[in-house]
């Protein structure tokens, strides 16, 4: 365990520091560059106390206002701008597994990628609550230096075992919205929208998501592993995900408004956007049904 929080905590930090250089962005492959190596190599980590179980992560940071690559320091990334983002999306992925727990539903993760929020975040977050079967619970606790302190408060974040099985499932949900992966949304339609040429309806239901011959596997808000998960390389069992848009032709979004009138489901196949700034799938030709 203190192994798996040790490298969640690396982890962590090395996704603020990618998120800091490269944008936001659902999923981060490839190597890390030299920025954000610098990085970690300026983070310091103090031993924590006898029976404290606590972790001291310090990272020096240059005075508000400054640019995030400073020329001066051979281009190294600004700690206070990849602490001000570590702060904002663990934040920001507490409320959205707070949802997930109270609704079993991850479209808010989704929504929080412009803050910060990543499957690389979320698999941080579930590594340092030990993995999916340990869920042990922890604190995350932003302090500033008094020299150096900022309009940000000081913000303590408790993850609990249903929160920690909640974000290694967003982990993996948006792992397959970055690949573009196969799904089928199930439910009623929540709003309609039609802006422009641009025609879109909001359904409420359950996601069941594939990426080519690799599902991804079916974790529960305790994060405890779905006994049913997929195992033979099958899509993964429907998970509930709250809401998701769908761009619709006239044609399907007139037999859209009809069931929403009539109170009838639709089910949608096609494919995950990983541009979009929620979750969306682009329907096939022939992947819209009025149940």
């Amino acid at each position: 365990m203190a192994l798996k929080s040790m490298q969640g905590i690396r982890d962590l930090f090395k996704v603020s520091a990618q998120t800091v250089e490269l944008g936001a962005k659902l999923h981060y492959t490839g190597r890390s560059s030299k920025y954000v190596d610098h990085f970690m190599q300026r983070v310091r980590i103090g031993t924590t106390r006898p029976g404290s179980y606590i972790f001291d992560a310090r990272v020096p940071i240059m005075a508000a206002g400054e640019p995030t690559l400073d020329p001066s320091l051979n281009g190294e990334l600004n700690g206070r701008t990849v602490m001000t983002r570590l702060y904002e999306a663990t934040r920001a992925a507490h409320s959205a597994a707070g949802e997930a727990v109270e609704r079993r539903m991850f479209d808010r993760f989704v929504e929080a990628v412009p803050i910060g929020v990543s499957s690389d975040l979320c698999a941080a977050l579930g590594t340092l609550g030990g993995g999916a079967r340990n869920c042990c619970p922890f604190d995350v606790e932003f302090t500033w230096a008094h020299a150096d302190a900022d309009d940000l408060r000081p913000l303590t974040v408790s993850f609990d075992s249903p929160r920690i099985g909640a974000v290694i499932s967003a982990a993996k949900v948006l792992v397959e919205v970055f690949r573009s992966g196969r799904a089928t949304v199930t439910g009623l339609v929540d709003m309609l929208s039609s802006s422009g040429d641009e025609l879109r309806v909001r359904i409420r239901g359950d996601l069941e998501m594939g990426s080519g011959s690799n599902g991804i596997d079916a974790v529960v808000a305790d994060g405890s592993e779905d006994a049913d998960r997929d195992s033979g390389g099958h899509n993964a069992p429907a998970t509930p995900v709250g809401t998701v848009w769908v761009a619709l032709s006239p044609e399907q979004y007139q037999a859209a408004i009809d069931a929403h009138r009539d109170k009838r489901q639709l089910e949608v196949h096609g494919r995950l956007i990983p541009d979009s700034p929620r979750l969306q799938i682009a329907p096939d030709r022939s992947g819209f049904r009025v149940l």
